[in-house]
């Protein structure tokens, strides 16, 4: 009688241990799919449906916290001649102090390339800039002098936008890393248009409409 008693306990203590782990490997299981995260910066070969599919999940996100305070700095003076210095040709094209494009040129244009130099190639993307119009030889007859961001799919569409400045480097950059800011703390869910047009991606409910 002893041991029957024994074998009932061992066996009932083996029901429940088994009953406790599958209770575990069903939440374990339910709740890994529904945690997953689009990690764009773990992409290597970014198409446009998966860029899609990143910037749905950055309109879902929590924008960070703003952070308080405030960088002053004082701008320096636009020297009275700036000299362009063409990639391309190697020629020099000179703006003067009263034109709009001499700020441009002299404070923006070297730090869009410096951003630029971290941005080609990510996610399979060949991502360059076209300056041309800024030089006098390669484009005498420009009608707009303009920054043009030149983005290579892995596919081989390409797309452009013109009218870059340094704050769309930046936002691409900070996107494309995965992050959910830029500057420090502007939210880029914000900005998502933006970011839209800079990489060639139509809004679904835009053209939905149509």
């Amino acid at each position: 009688m002893y041991y029957v008693g024994l074998l009932v306990l061992i066996v009932l203590a083996c029901l429940i241990s088994f009953s406790v782990q599958g209770c575990r490997n069903s939440k374990l299981g339910g709740g890994s799919s529904s945690q997953m995260i689009f990690k764009i910066q773990e992409v290597d070969s970014l198409s446009k449906e998966k860029i899609e599919q990143a910037l749905q999940n950055l309109q879902q996100q929590k924008a960070p916290k703003a952070m308080t305070g405030a960088m002053c700095y004082i701008p320096a003076p636009i020297p009275l001649k700036v000299e362009y210095l063409c990639p391309t040709c190697g020629q020099k094209t000179l703006y003067t102090q009263g034109d709009a494009l001499a700020q441009f040129v002299n404070w923006e244009l070297g730090a869009c390339r410096r951003e630029l130099d971290r941005l080609d190639n990510r996610g399979g993307l060949k991502i360059t800039l076209e300056e041309s119009s800024f030089c006098a030889k390669c484009s005498p007859n420009a009608g707009k002098h303009e920054l043009v961001l030149k983005i290579t799919y892995p596919d081989g569409s390409i797309h452009s936008t013109g009218g870059i400045q340094l704050t769309d480097l930046r936002m691409l950059n900070r996107f494309l890393g995965g992050y959910l800011s830029f500057d420090e703390s502007e939210p880029l869910k914000d900005h998502i248009s933006r970011l839209r047009d800079l990489l060639g991606i139509e809004n679904p409910a835009l053209q939905q409409k149509l």
